[in-house]
């Protein structure tokens, strides 16, 4: 069996600000392939961000709605300028990515939690997961109904071993 080393992505988005989000995950899927990654894992919804506010605010006080709009207005269209740009950087990294979003229906106001993946060619593949508790009061119930799956080969991950660079 082939080994794999993955890389579990710990950094912060650019807060509700999806270009600038996208550009630095491309950064970070370059500096993880560069290091030896196959795997490279980012956190849920990375990109625009998690909506950590429902745990403080009001669900639909003045900050609420517009922390809501801007969410709304940054997430991922899938697929879109921001998968593109994701897959060509696996690609170019020959790496497998796991990339949290939060992804938008077009139309309709909805945001699913997605969890996308990129095979080392590019090609994509997501699914939709509803998240639990109160990130459902800005997120839609993904059901399964979108998820999308794949033959490809993923690799096997063994549990990890400690490592900072």
């Amino acid at each position: 069996m082939e080994k794999v080393t993955a890389a579990a992505v710990q950094a912060t988005p650019v807060f509700l600000h999806h270009d600038e989000t996208v550009d630095k995950a491309c950064r970070l899927i370059k500096e993880a392939g560069s290091n030896g990654a196959g795997l490279v894992v980012f956190p849920e919804t990375f990109i625009p961000a998690y909506p950590d506010w429902v745990w403080r605010a009001g669900v639909w006080d003045e900050v609420s709605e517009a922390l809501y709009a801007r969410l709304y207005e940054n997430s991922v269209v899938v697929p879109g300028p921001a998968t593109e740009a994701l897959a060509k950087a696996a690609k170019r990294a020959k790496v497998y990515v796991s990339m949290g979003v939060d992804e938008r229906e077009e139309g309709n106001g909805t945001i699913y939690n997605t969890q996308l993946y990129f095979g080392p060619d590019g090609s994509p593949t997501d699914g939709s997961i509803f998240p639990p508790s109160s990130p459902g009061a800005a997120m839609g119930d993904g059901a399964g109904a979108k998820t999308r799956t794949s033959r490809r080969a993923a690799p096997r991950t063994s549990p990890p071993r400690a490592r900072r660079t």
